[in-house]
């Protein structure tokens, strides 16, 4: 029987091919639908669940008190008398370098670690436990030129002390992070929030750590500098947000600043846009392909059935001729799934499943559950015509009439 069901799917290999790459299609315009999404998504993600309350983004260059550089975030609202006040995440410039590269060092509160997951080239990103000696702070490096690996060891220096930094993960080329560019520029989006860091156009490499590592091991000074996010109270007046941007600006050495509500209504409003932009089309492919994937199922099945009911009159029953047309459409099925899924990995690997594998999975589920009913119908048309019509009639042509 799986002899014959396998006859019947090569005698009509022409029309299964056919199926096959409008499934493929299908599959593909859902996979870049759902993908431009989440790309778009997952920055606007990273800060929305901030963005969704009240709050102040500062674009900060230096902020001082009493003539002291500010080294800790939580220190922000009590020096300058900010009222309604809930949280404060903030980025550091530690004052150290990396002996004998040029390079950008950042360290975050962990907080911001956890909220955004870069690119990797290899290794893991900081909100994994890294598996380094207690004298030596894990840190992600950028893509670079000089060979630098997850693994190799690298030294701070204050000019006076050295410590030990262990690499535990290379961002990918062009990789984004969160951090405030050299060159500062005015966003009112979550686009301007993020650094996308090249090799090829930006001088040294950027190290990045987790600023309480940095504390714990280290007796290196860092001062606020960068992106500093302020939390404030869901009651908090019109006035005292007001008070509060008025006293930033006056002590500190601000870029700009913007409230929640602006960067998330924006931040909205270009993801709805953009998305405007190429969803109607990716459906459009998909309702096209669907519509004509069905009537080459038609004329498929037309053809397999012709076929079943010639095994009929060479001594098969007419149930093993349903069970040869069901094995038949599981070949189908097996197939599209199957070869789908290696082009997926093949195509799509080093772009998506280096930092969401649920992605893949998610549109493979999808892609698996729209081939299932694919089967089931064609098992319910073809299961119709075997009961509507005997195998005469069929071979007769009258299931045409």
């Amino acid at each position: 029987m799986i002899k014959y069901s396998i006859k019947n799917y090569i005698k009509n290999i022409g029309y299964n091919i056919l199926i096959f790459i409008q499934l493929t299609i299908t599959l593909f315009a859902f996979f870049y639908t759902v993908y431009t999404f989440q790309s778009k998504y997952r920055f606007f993600g990273a800060i929305s669940e901030d963005m969704k309350g009240n709050g102040l983004l500062v674009s900060v260059i230096q902020l001082s008190s009493d003539g002291y550089f500010l080294s800790d975030g939580s220190t922000v609202a009590d020096s300058y008398n900010l009222t309604g006040v809930s949280g404060v995440k903030a980025m550091y410039l530690p004052l150290a370098g990396i002996e004998g590269i040029s390079s950008h060092i950042r360290a975050y509160d962990y907080p911001l670690i956890e909220a955004f997951t870069p690119d990797m080239d290899n290794g893991h990103w900081l909100n994994k436990e890294s598996d380094v000696p207690d004298d030596t702070i894990p840190v992600v490096i950028s893509y670079n030129k000089e060979g630098y690996k997850t693994g190799d060891m690298l030294e701070l220096s204050d000019g006076t002390n050295s410590y030990k930094l262990e690499i535990v993960g290379v961002l990918a080329e062009n990789a984004s992070v969160l951090c405030m560019p050299m060159d500062v520029t005015t966003t009112d989006d979550y686009k301007g929030l993020f650094w996308n860091y090249s090799s090829v156009y930006e001088e040294g490499i950027l190290v990045l750590m987790d600023r309480q590592e940095l504390i714990d091991e280290t007796q290196i000074p860092c001062i606020l500098s960068g992106l500093l996010f302020i939390n404030y109270d869901e009651d908090i007046s019109g006035e005292a947000m007001e008070n509060n941007l008025t006293s930033l600006y006056r002590n500190g050495l601000i870029s700009y600043t913007l409230d929640y509500g602006t960067i998330y209504e924006n931040s909205k409003k270009m993801i709805v846009n953009d998305m405007a932009i190429f969803i109607p089309i990716s459906v459009i492919v998909m309702l096209v392909t669907m519509v004509s994937t069905i009537k080459v199922i038609a004329i498929n099945t037309d053809n397999v059935v012709y076929n079943l009911s010639i095994y009929y009159l060479n001594g098969y029953t007419w149930g093993a001729c349903k069970k040869i047309s069901i094995i038949s459409n599981i070949l189908s099925l097996i197939m599209a799934v199957f070869t789908n899924i290696i082009a997926m990995v093949c195509l799509f690997g080093n772009d998506v499943i280096v930092y969401d594998k649920k992605l893949i999975l998610y549109v493979m589920a999808v892609f698996t559950i729209f081939c299932i009913v694919y089967f089931i119908l064609c098992v319910m048309y073809q299961t119709f015509i075997l009961r509507k019509y005997t195998p005469c009639e069929i071979i007769r042509g009258e299931n045409n009439d």
